[in-house]
């Protein structure tokens, strides 16, 4: 038991018997009570001296049975551990924040709050109702430990998650409030209802203009670098990429040297990371770089919880309840669709945009593997990646139908197009996929252009063209790669083999490179239908076999059959269809320029 020495001046107002002896729990719940009146607080320096002396005095064990219960309703197992626990709770009402206390205890009910809503128990106690966070809070500070938690609630009472305190022994601690946060509620065990104390917490004073735009709430293990993002619990990062909005020049963080910005051009394509100062926390601003169009933030986890970010060069509050979106006006056409896999675009699917899209659309790709066969025979689109590397669409099915891509109009530049030979997968006996197969009668009077694209096969040609009438194709800067000892070539094309859409087209391969593991890089076949004549264009283009190297004889003519009459003469390849253009030339075989023929 501890009596309290009277101090000289004591206001009536405080209802205090100085002459009682009062019990360590009497005692924390007279001061909670009276808040921060002085004549109490006063009081504190000589109880942790009592209860020092207690400590450490030589008396029987039993004697000091009755402060082996800690404030927090703990009984342990000697009483130094008692003491040391009642110290460092008077210790922590010292330096408490003098903000009003929140929660009124006398207006408590049995129960706790969780995703679910409220749930009655009489084992807990918990705010009446949500309490609404004023203007310009950061962060709640209680005194308290792991036995109690508060919930967060956005603008709508929506819960949006709950945050438990922690510590074994009540200890004053701050909880930032969460970007997006507008109610919040505390839910406490009944046994430490009497002695919890919490207080809206300003803590950063300084920020007055901003909005903050990350939610560190939603933050994920890891960080971002010029390779993507790495898995490391040991930091923290943005979820997603914040479009950066149109005028802006520079941005502001709240933020220390253990952590950095990283920007992306309109495609996000990595740009440049940029790190911040300063051992400690401060409002720092940087440059957004010129054509940067999004930024991710990566941070050291134990970081996370203070950080701020901000379009300008101000600081930063977190008032906004607005997630940012993609600006497409930045750098979209007007009709535009956006695939991304981590699902910040319109589709996480090619075909979903694809048959979505109305023709004349640009789809946009973001980088990544889509395992998918792309079917845009329908649509007159325009796919759009980051890089050819960078973003691929890939098949993995054996079957002719079934390639990377089918298209007739439109263009794709940026992409890889690839049909893939699963690890120790079978050759079956039927036909195998190209990396794309361009062999469509929607393709008559349609133009179709491929521009740093890459296509490769692990099954047949890298890709199979068949021509219409009226068609006008054409690949630059391509790379064509067949794995396959089948003799097809890295490009397989033909004449129009439907007699009805038979004519005049135009196929052009400019500042291309053809590799194939078989007898030849390219393959041609002319089909004699009536009014068949092609306008072949070959510019500075490579051509490569495994047997035949760079050479004539890495050039192939397919044999007609049955199915197609024969188209014999003396264009092309020996036929009578395939015109080499006379402005072909650069090209590693002879034979594609125009000055030498056979």
């Amino acid at each position: 038991m501890v009596k309290l020495t009277k101090p000289e001046y004591a206001p009536s107002t405080i209802d205090i018997d100085w002459d009682k002896d009062y019990s360590l729990a009497e005692l924390i719940k007279l001061i909670l009570n009276h808040g921060n009146a002085k004549p109490v607080r006063g009081a504190i320096v000589g109880v942790t001296q009592a209860l020092q002396e207690l400590l450490y005095a030589k008396s029987d064990p039993g004697e000091l049975d009755d402060i082996r219960t800690g404030t927090n309703g703990v009984v342990y197992d000697t009483p130094a551990n008692a003491v040391k626990e009642q110290i460092i709770m008077l210790q922590n009402l010292l330096t408490m924040n003098k903000g009003e206390n929140m929660i009124d205890t006398a207006k408590t009910k049995n129960g706790y709050y969780n995703y679910s809503g409220f749930v009655a128990s009489d084992d807990w106690r918990c705010m009446p109702d949500l309490l609404a966070v004023p203007n310009g809070v950061g962060s709640v500070t209680v005194l308290s430990d792991k036995e109690s938690y508060i919930s967060f609630y956005n603008s709508s009472k929506q819960f949006l998650k709950s945050v438990s305190f922690t510590g074994d022994i009540s200890n004053q601690q701050s909880v930032v409030i969460p970007y997006g946060v507008a109610y919040v509620t505390i839910s406490m065990m009944a046994k430490i209802a009497n002695t919890f104390k919490a207080a809206w917490n300003q803590i950063q004073a300084s920020v007055s203009t901003g909005v903050n735009v990350v939610d560190v709430s939603k933050f994920e293990s890891g960080y971002y670098s010029d390779k993507g993002h790495t898995d490391d619990d040991t930091w923290a990062c943005s979820s997603y990429m914040l479009a950066i909005p149109t005028g802006v020049t520079q941005l502001t963080a709240y933020a220390d040297a253990n952590s950095y910005v990283t920007f992306y051009d309109k495609l996000k394509g990595f740009m440049s990371s940029v790190a911040f100062a300063s051992n400690s926390a401060t409002m720092q601003t940087q440059t957004i770089p010129v054509d940067a169009a999004f930024v991710t933030v990566s941070m050291q986890k134990s970081e996370a919880v203070n950080f701020t970010l901000a379009w300008g060069a101000t600081g930063t509050q977190s008032q906004s309840l607005d997630t940012p979106k993609i600006d497409r006006s930045m750098w979209q056409p007007s009709k535009s669709l956006i695939v991304d896999p981590g699902s910040n675009g319109d589709y996480v699917k090619v075909q979903d945009a694809i048959n979505a899209a109305d023709d004349g659309t640009t789809i946009t790709i973001m980088p990544g593997d889509y395992y998918e066969c792309v079917d845009a025979r329908d649509k007159q689109v325009n796919l759009v990646g980051y890089s050819a590397s960078a973003t691929r669409i890939i098949s993995t099915d054996n079957r002719r139908d079934y390639p990377a891509l089918e298209m007739t109009s439109g263009s794709a530049s940026n992409l890889s197009f690839i049909s893939q030979r699963p690890t120790g997968a079978a050759y079956p006996d039927y036909d195998t996929p190209y990396g794309a197969h361009l062999d469509y009668n929607g393709s008559a009077h349609q133009t179709l252009t491929f521009e740093n694209c890459v296509f490769r096969s692990d099954w047949n040609a890298a890709v199979g063209i068949g021509m219409r009438v009226g068609e006008n194709l054409s690949f630059k800067n391509c790379e064509f790669t067949s794995t396959s000892s089948i003799p097809m070539g890295a490009v397989f094309f033909h004449d129009c083999s439907n007699a009805e859409l038979a004519g005049n087209y135009a196929f052009t391969l400019d500042s291309c490179n053809l590799s194939a593991a078989g007898n030849y890089s390219m393959v041609a076949l002319g089909i004699a239908h009536p009014g068949n004549k092609m306008d072949l264009t070959l510019i500075r283009n490579s051509f490569y076999s495994g047997v035949h190297g760079t050479g004539d004889d890495g050039i192939g003519k397919q044999e007609a059959t049955e199915q197609y009459p024969a188209s014999d003469g003396d264009e092309f390849m020996g036929t009578a269809t395939i015109v080499l253009n006379p402005r072909s030339f650069g090209n590693s075989a002879p034979k594609c320029n125009a000055a030498v023929q056979s």
